[in-house]
């Protein structure tokens, strides 16, 4: 069997099961029960034309019993009706009803005198035939006689059917009502959990809402609460794990600067080793420390950054800084632009990008942001020289430079593919149309 693993579905079988079977166990006790009332009805019937007959036969003076007139029903007379008596008398002689049109009723009971007796017989044709009979032994006569009185057995089936069948199709109505009342009493007493769901998507895609807000049912309360309490609890440990990076950095980075402080006082080749040694230290810090916090942010539920205020913060910052150069920062990012993730990751991603365009470029930077389907796609442009489309995928190893004569550690690409790898989203490095670089990054849109 196929495990159902919605609980909707899991209740609506579990009640149409139930149901199917509570329906056809009524079923077959109402139409056994018709069956028989019929029969009993048929029964009743049939005593009674047993007694109407009795009334009809006399005793004559020789002892021998006889009939006066037959009975008024016109039953017994249309020929082959069903409906059929006979009387036999003793010594082997009968009179029947016109109706057995010279036949006799074929029956193998024995015919008791205290009580009916009923059986199934056959009539003529071979009709079934439903039968009651009852001997009897009137005052003054010689031998006993046997009354007998039929009727058709297809009348009991006929009947049984036809009940059958009107009781079917209004059971199956029935269930199917039943059914869809349990759908919709279901479906209406699960959708506080199926808002809490859509609410957890939203947050967790970037919603607005940060919290299960809202009120929900006493039963689904004390979750939406709990779930309150672990989003809490979770963004505690979040702001604690980057004051703990912050305190770990400043505490790092202050006797580096103090030993190359004391570098700067010592001559010749000892102090270049030490300084160089210090910087790739202070570079080798930032990027782990930046690493652990992106992996430390993301996934969280809420986290929602829009891109245009931090491209064009970005964008002034870098404008101040290579204005010497007469660098231009080109926006064109869409309002509804959206990254689900923190501000500081997608500062770190677009900065690099940012940051590296600038320092290759001749006069422009074009940074452009738009949504498509599910993700926020993020293009930054320069018009430089750009890289030879053979040494592209160079530049993305950490620590690489294509030219050092360029200010940089080499290590900005890479740090924006750990984030874009973090974010499990993708970059890919082009041929740009303004002549330089063009980086594309794909990241989880909100």
């Amino acid at each position: 069997m196929i495990p159902l693993r919605s609980i909707s579905a899991r209740l609506i079988v579990a009640s149409a099961l139930w149901i199917a079977g509570a329906l056809a166990i009524v079923a077959v006790f109402l139409t056994t029960e018709f069956r028989n009332h019929v029969e009993r009805a048929i029964d009743a019937d049939l005593q009674d034309h047993i007694s109407e007959l009795l009334t009809l036969i006399v005793v004559d003076a020789d002892g021998h019993a006889r009939l006066v007139r037959h009975p008024v029903d016109p039953r017994f007379n249309e020929p082959v009706s069903g409906w059929y008596w006979e009387v036999r008398f003793a010594g082997g002689r009968t009179e029947g009803s016109r109706s057995l049109d010279g036949n006799a009723i074929e029956v193998e009971a024995e015919f008791q005198r205290a009580v009916v007796t009923f059986a199934n017989g056959l009539g003529p044709r071979g009709m079934p035939l439903r039968i009651a009979g009852q001997s009897f032994l009137l005052h003054g006569a010689n031998e006993p006689f046997a009354v007998l009185l039929a009727g058709p057995a297809a009348d009991l089936a006929g009947a049984a059917r036809e009940f059958a069948t009107v009781l079917s199709v209004s059971l199956l109505v029935l269930a199917v009502g039943l059914v869809g009342a349990v759908f919709i009493q279901i479906r209406f007493g699960l959708r506080p959990l199926e808002r809490m769901r859509a609410r957890l998507a939203a947050m967790r895609e970037g919603g607005r809402e940060e919290r299960m807000t809202g009120s929900y049912p006493t039963e689904v309360q004390p979750l939406a609460d709990e779930l309150n309490a672990l989003l809490d609890h979770n963004a505690a440990l979040l702001e604690r794990a980057r004051t703990q990076t912050g305190n770990l950095a400043h505490a790092l980075k202050t006797p580096l600067a103090v030993v190359a402080n004391e570098a700067d006082a010592i001559d010749g080749e000892p102090a270049g080793v030490i300084r160089e040694q210090t910087d790739l230290m202070a570079d080798r810090i930032n990027h782990f420390l930046s690493r652990a916090r992106v992996a430390g942010s993301h996934g969280v539920l809420g986290a929602r950054t829009r891109v245009k205020p931090v491209a064009e913060a970005l964008s002034r910052t870098l404008g101040k800084i290579f204005a010497a150069r007469g660098i231009s920062v080109e926006l064109a990012v869409a309002e509804q632009a959206a990254f689900s993730g923190e501000q500081q990751d997608l500062e770190e991603l677009l900065g690099n990008l940012m940051e590296n365009a600038c320092k290759w470029a001749g006069t422009t930077v074009r940074v452009s942001a738009r949504r498509e389907a599910a993700l926020v796609v993020l293009t930054i442009e320069d018009d430089g020289p750009g890289i030879p489309d053979d040494r592209l995928n160079e530049v993305l190893d950490r620590g690489k430079r294509l030219d050092i004569d360029v200010p940089g550690s080499g290590l900005g690409l890479a740090i924006v593919v750990e984030v874009v790898e973090t974010y499990q989203g993708a970059l890919e490095l082009d041929r740009s149309p303004l002549g330089g670089l063009q980086a594309t990054v794909r990241l989880p849109g909100a």
